[in-house]
C-alpha cells in the first residue's frame, strides 16, 4: 500500500505549489495558517539563474565550473543580505560537482555542501541547488 504527503508545513506555498503541480498531480496542499505565515515572511520563494557553463566529466563524474563560481558568489550575496544566523545548503547531484563546491565555497559562510541524496530530511532557510 502506498502512502502519499497530502499536506505540507516547511515550504513556501509559491514552491509548494510547483511541487504538488510537478509531482502530485496537484493534491499536495498546504494548510491555510502555514500559508499566512510563510507569505508574510518571504516574498521570493524562488529565485532562477540561467547559469550557462558546460558539464564535463573529466573522471567518473559530472562537474561544471561556472556553476561552482556562480554558487559561490550567491551565498556570498545572501550571507550579507540575512547574516550568518540563517540555515544555508547548496546540493548537487553528481559527486564531482560536490568536491568541486567543496573546495571553492569558503568555510566562514557556513553553507553546507551537500549532494542531493545526503540531503533528504534535512531542512534549511535557503537551498541554492
Amino acid at each position: 500500500r502506498v502512502h502519499q504527503l497530502r499536506e505540507q508545513y516547511r515550504m513556501h506555498p509559491g514552491m509548494a505549489s510547483l511541487v504538488s503541480r510537478l509531482f502530485y498531480a496537484g493534491r499536495l496542499l498546504t494548510p491555510s495558517s502555514v500559508e499566512r505565515v510563510r507569505r508574510a515572511q518571504e516574498t521570493r520563494p524562488l529565485v532562477w539563474h540561467d547559469i550557462r557553463g558546460r558539464e564535463e566529466a573529466p573522471q567518473k563524474s559530472y562537474i561544471n565550473t561556472l556553476e561552482v563560481s556562480a554558487c559561490v558568489r550567491v551565498c556570498t550575496r545572501l550571507r550579507e543580505r540575512v547574516g550568518p544566523e540563517a540555515t544555508a545548503a547548496v546540493l548537487t547531484f553528481y559527486r564531482g560537482q560536490l568536491d568541486q563546491l567543496m573546495r571553492a565555497m569558503p568555510s566562514e559562510l557556513g553553507v553546507e555542501v551537500l549532494t542531493v541524496d545526503a540531503c533528504q530530511g534535512c531542512e534549511f532557510d535557503y537551498v541554492i541547488l
